[in-house]
């Protein structure tokens, strides 16, 4: 834990933080479901603004890099519809645990 009082901002920075548990949630596959596939779809939605964001500064940006991480997440997308498919047959209730790593790039 991070004393706020004596640490310095740069000592903040460089600290090795405990990740920040985001969620930890028992729903229904159709809720998990609908969460993660808004969760993906964010993130494309994200991409694609970084993308324009830069392409309007330099117009000679490739769109590559960026469409290779949004076909990340539609193969991501569709594992996790399969993961859950199969979960469903064994419980109406997945579990979702979702954790975030914060720190300096």
């Amino acid at each position: 834990m991070i004393n706020h009082e004596s640490t310095s901002y740069n000592d903040v920075l460089t600290a090795n933080v405990a990740p920040l548990n985001f969620m930890k949630e028992e729903l229904s596959c159709e809720e998990a479901t609908h969460l993660l596939e808004e969760v993906i779809e964010g993130l494309k939605a994200l991409y694609r603004r970084q993308y324009l964001i830069q392409w309007e500064r330099d117009h000679s940006t490739s769109k590559s890099a960026f469409d290779q991480r949004i076909e990340h997440l539609n193969k991501l997308k569709e594992q996790q519809k399969q993961l859950i498919d199969e979960l469903s047959q064994d419980s109406g209730q997945i579990k979702l645990e979702g954790l975030f790593h914060i720190s300096c790039s």
